[in-house]
């Protein structure tokens, strides 16, 4: 079976769903650092952390010596709000 074609706007909810998702990794942390992997082992999608980033809701925090490639985040406090906002009764 394909894929479905999902229009522009549920695209759009489907990247919304999972960047709060990714965001929600680093809410019950100090420091607010963001989870490399999701919840089924794989690298989160940098679809998603861009997104996030362009937004201004997280922050590159270091450089991974082991993989320069891959972006190490934190929350910012704007992201912080975001995720406060819309998790709300979840």
């Amino acid at each position: 079976m394909g894929r479905a074609v999902l229009s522009e706007k549920q695209k759009q909810n489907v990247l919304r769903h999972d960047v709060i998702a990714w965001l929600k990794t680093g809410a019950g942390n100090k420091e607010g650092r963001l989870a490399l992997f999701d919840g089924t082992g794989q690298r989160v999608d940098q679809t998603v952390q861009r997104a996030a980033l362009s937004q201004g809701w997280v922050e590159g925090w270091f450089a991974n010596p082991m993989r320069p490639d891959w972006m190490v985040c934190r929350l910012t406090p704007s992201g912080k709000r975001f995720l406060a906002e819309n998790t709300k009764g979840r």
